[in-house]
């Protein structure tokens, strides 16, 4: 007993001040003092496990994208008493990680892996998919992007315990490109606050003048998202409509300043988003082969019926209730040029029947992306002899 407690104490002394790292490596001492080999399974058994850990390597971004969703999900474990960390030094060694596609600490990450912790990770759309063409793509993404895939792929293949996919679409890519694996996959949405993100009034009539929005961290400046956000201003000029663009534009999109009904916001903080949805009334998806956008879930929540083209996983997030979706036309995973005259027309069906699709986005908002739901499912995953 004298032995438990002398490991208990030195445990229990480090742990508030120091990683768990140099709580194995302080280990020697004890060894040397009682002639034994405490192992990592020994000295965990010590550590105060009274509420569950789940580690988030990746800290959140200050705008969107992946960010929003470990902020939600971080804010809704606490709440369970379920105690999440950011960053690769934990307080003591986590129950789970959370990864976030992927790192570049692969023996960290194995390490863990083998002291017991469960690593899921958390996979989106196809990373390799840039747009040739556009002022983002250079000599460097040519090599770079098919390593940060390989990476993220080995991952998947060799560390993971279990992956989960964004969507179907999501799953299909990664199964086609990389293979079938065998091992726990499961399919969760994104979700968000619908409590936070709701309509001023659901059913509000419909508008003299229609207000719509787009939502990209980064507009793409290919030719086909150039030729599109065009004929979107054209379409906004006919109809007396107005256009806002929240996110981050390069050169090829000034030609939009042009229009005197286009709205160029930039990137907004998350906590002025929800105002933003309120005053809009159709959202509009340009991104290609989205794996789940937070931005798409966020205003149908607000009440913000959809407009875009069937590609990605944009059918499998919304009904013919809550959004009007056109036929891409092309092979949406090429740099052809989709059909934007479908696009156009969805787009003025919408208009029509607005109020109508107002209430069946924010509907199924409530009934498929809400965030304890979605949070449930992650801990039956990361925690499941938890739960």
């Amino acid at each position: 007993m004298d032995l438990y407690r002398a490991a208990h104490e030195e445990c229990s002394r480090l742990i508030p001040t120091h990683s768990f790292f140099e709580v194995r490596y302080s280990s020697i001492y004890l060894c040397g003092c009682f002639k034994t080999y405490l192992s990592d399974t020994y000295l965990r058994s010590f550590m105060d496990y009274t509420s569950k850990l789940i580690l988030l390597p990746a800290l959140p971004g200050d705008v969107g994208g992946p960010g929003t969703f470990s902020l939600k999900f971080s804010g809704d474990c606490e709440s369970r008493g379920i105690k999440v960390e950011w960053g690769t030094r934990p307080t003591r060694i986590p129950d789970a990680i959370l990864l976030i596609s992927a790192t570049r600490r692969l023996l960290w990450l194995s390490h863990l892996r083998q002291m017991g912790t469960t690593v899921v990770q958390r996979l989106d759309g196809y990373h390799a998919f840039r747009l040739q063409g556009s002022s983002g793509f250079s000599l460097r993404d040519s090599w770079k992007i098919p390593i940060q895939n390989r990476m993220i792929a080995f991952i998947r293949r060799s560390l993971a315990h279990s992956v989960v996919y964004q969507s179907h679409s999501a799953r299909y890519i990664w199964s086609h490109k990389h293979g079938i694996i065998s091992k726990d996959e499961h399919i969760i949405h994104n979700a968000t606050d619908t409590s936070l993100f709701q309509p001023i009034n659901e059913y509000e009539s419909e508008p003299l003048s229609c207000r719509i929005l787009c939502v990209e961290g980064t507009f793409p400046d290919d030719h086909g998202t150039l030729a599109m956000l065009d004929a979107l201003c054209q379409f906004c000029v006919r109809k007396c409509a107005t256009l806002t663009l929240v996110g981050y534009r390069t050169k090829k999109h000034d030609f939009l300043r042009r229009y005197h009904n286009v709205e160029l916001l930039g990137p907004v903080p998350r906590s002025e988003m929800p105002a933003v949805y309120r005053k809009h009334h159709i959202y509009v998806s340009l991104e290609r082969n989205a794996a789940c956008p937070n931005a798409l879930i966020e205003a149908m929540s607000s009440g913000l019926p959809v407009v875009g083209f069937r590609w990605g996983a944009l059918p499998e997030l919304t009904d013919f209730q809550s959004a009007v979706l056109a036929e891409v036309g092309c092979d949406p995973w090429s740099m052809d040029l989709p059909d934007i005259p479908a696009f156009l027309k969805a787009l003025e069906d919408c208009v029509s029947r607005r109020s109508t699709l107002a209430k069946g986005a924010r509907r199924r908002a409530v009934q498929h992306f809400n965030i304890s739901e979605t949070v449930d499912a992650y801990l039956r995953v990361l925690l499941p002899k938890a739960l």
